[in-house]
Parts: structure tokens; sequence; C-alpha cells
């Protein structure tokens, strides 16, 4: 990279992997170019969609159906949405104006814990949200008695499995789901799969 002053950098960050094929690489750069002929906006799908939506179902066979979103924020945003029976802005705050829904925070890896709040609140919970790994919270890969016994609760209590494979979804062919055979319900994916662009599904 360079900066305006005219510094050159090393960009160890890649945008937090999103960005694995560098700034402007000219494989992508040029795919932007050729999307950008029969226009990026048409309110509608596109050919070029249905071909990636088939390749994401390739790569992460519990997609069934998918939808594109504007982030990996939004996908778990919209995930959590059909969990719930229902955009909403944010998740995490108790503020109301942003995600509406009420909620309860398990601790990770830690599948008694999980266990306990699923026999608190029952029925009553419509997903279970999981980083099969946690990115900003320090790349710890979620055990696999975990994430199966989350599997195993979800279907127990009648709630859907989202995974938020945001991160995840570049650590293999199918991403983490695929390496430890554990299908979600739903599964958000995010800009790694638009070459670093604002891109969810």
């Amino acid at each position: 990279m360079r900066d305006v002053d005219g510094h050159d950098y090393i960009d160890a960050l890649g945008e937090f992997t999103a960005g694995l094929y560098g700034h402007s690489h000219a494989v992508i750069r040029g795919a932007v170019v050729e999307a950008l002929g029969p226009g990026l906006s048409l309110s509608s799908h596109t050919a070029v969609e249905a071909a990636l939506a088939r390749e994401i179902q390739r790569r992460f066979p519990a997609t069934q159906l998918l939808r594109f979103t504007n982030s990996g924020t939004e996908a778990n945003l919209l995930a959590f949405r059909v969990a719930y029976h229902g955009g909403v802005l944010a998740f995490g705050s108790c503020s109301r104006v942003n995600v509406p829904h009420e909620f309860v925070v398990g601790c990770y890896n830690d599948i008694e814990t999980a266990r306990a709040l699923v026999a608190q609140h029952g029925t009553r919970l419509a997903a279970i949200l999981v980083e099969p790994m946690l990115g900003a919270g320090g790349c710890i890969a979620g055990e696999l008695d975990f994430l199966r016994g989350l599997r195993a609760l979800a279907d127990a209590c009648g709630a859907l499995l989202i995974f938020d494979e945001v991160m995840t979804s570049r650590l293999s062919f199918g991403g983490r789901q695929a390496q430890i055979d554990v299908a979600p319900d739903l599964t958000a994916l995010g800009k790694y799969f638009g070459g670093g662009l604002s891109f969810g599904a």
C-alpha cells in the first residue's frame, strides 16, 4: 500500500482476510469492470447471481435457499430475522432501535451453560447464532462437542441453528461446517465471497 505522502507499506491485515487477494488484484478488478457493463443494481436477480448462488450451494451443501445481502453483518441479521419469523440495524445492544428481539447470551465453548439456557427458555428460542470460530474474539475455535451440542440443542427445542461463517467460510472449500461436518439451518457469508467488496449472503 502507498499512503498519500508516498510511503510504502506492507498490508498484513488484508481486510481481516476478506481482502485475501490484495488490493485491486487484477482478476478481481477485471471481474468488477466486467460486471459494470450490464449493470450492477437491476432490482432483480441476474444470471451472474444465479451462477454464484450455485457455487455457494456447491461449497455449502446445507444452503438450500440463498439470499444476497450487502454485508456479512446484514446476512446474520436477516438470518436471525428469518428464525424469528420476522432489516434490522445492529445486534448486541439493548436499544429497541437496533435488533428488536429479546436474546440471551451464552458462554462460548461451554455446552453446559448452553444446555441450561435452553432448559430455561425452551421453545421460546427462535435461533441459536454462533461463529464456528470466534473471529474478533481472538480466533478461538469452537470445540467439536460444543458445536455438535448446539446442533442437538437446536433440534431439541425447535430453534434454527445459524452459523456466522463470515470469517470462517475461508477455512476450507465448504467453510468450518464442512471441516466439522455440522450442518446449520442458516449460514451467513460476507465480503470474502465478493472479493472484498460490500457483499453478503
